[in-house]
């Protein structure tokens, strides 16, 4: 008989239950462990029982372990911010006689293409952490890859409205008394920088 019903008056039963020969492929999924998170694992299960070297060691292992995963994560986003600053400085060394209102455009680009384009992204794909997390620690990989489309599916739903407003940027700075050319020099940049932002969202749900 199926361990799920089919008449199920739960709708968020159907979602989480698994069948049967689910739950032993979960089961024998419990070796995918590497031989040192096993190793770690052991140690904390026996965490009352060690000696301060013993304890050393575990937290060693542990901090070894940790750093591989956040290290390629900090990475990235010290890349992303060095592009912005990268973009400042370049535009400040630049001999152009409009050279202070260039600056300013792309120092009001780089805040409303974060403000509205970046945190937008990390809001909204931040609830994949939590989701993941909970589906990974209950060996549901595939209820991963389902929280993973529809995270990306919405995210590219929530891109529209985003792609409008910084596609006419321009338009909103001057309607609030900024000076032309600042505008003008603020849109450039926002638009310039539209075509990657999809790309943007998917790698950042990939990512979490």
């Amino acid at each position: 008989m199926s361990a799920i019903s089919p008449k199920s008056s739960n709708p968020n039963e159907n979602t989480y239950s698994i069948l049967p020969e689910k739950i032993e492929k979960v089961e024998n999924e419990m070796d995918q462990l590497t031989e040192s998170e096993m190793q770690i694992d052991d140690l904390f299960n026996n965490w009352d029982h060690l000696d301060n070297k013993q304890k050393l060691q575990c937290f060693l292992l542990f901090s070894k372990e940790f750093t591989k995963k956040f290290l390629p994560v900090s990475v990235v986003f010290c890349i992303y911010i060095l592009t912005n600053l990268a973009n400042i400085l370049y535009v400040s060394h630049s001999k152009r006689p409009d050279t202070d209102d260039v600056l300013a455009g792309v120092g009001y680009g780089v805040i409303l293409y974060n403000m509205l384009g970046v945190s937008v992204c990390f809001g909204l794909a931040s609830a994949l952490d939590t989701l993941c997390t909970h589906a990974y620690g209950a060996k549901l990989y595939y209820l991963m890859g389902c929280y993973l489309n529809r995270g990306r599916i919405i995210l590219s739903i929530v891109f529209i409205p985003v792609f409008i407003i910084l596609f006419f940027i321009e338009f909103f700075l001057v309607q609030i008394n900024q000076k032309p050319e600042i505008a003008r020099h603020a849109g450039l940049f926002c638009r310039g920088l539209l075509p990657g932002l999809w790309f943007f969202y998917q790698a950042d749900a990939m990512r979490r």
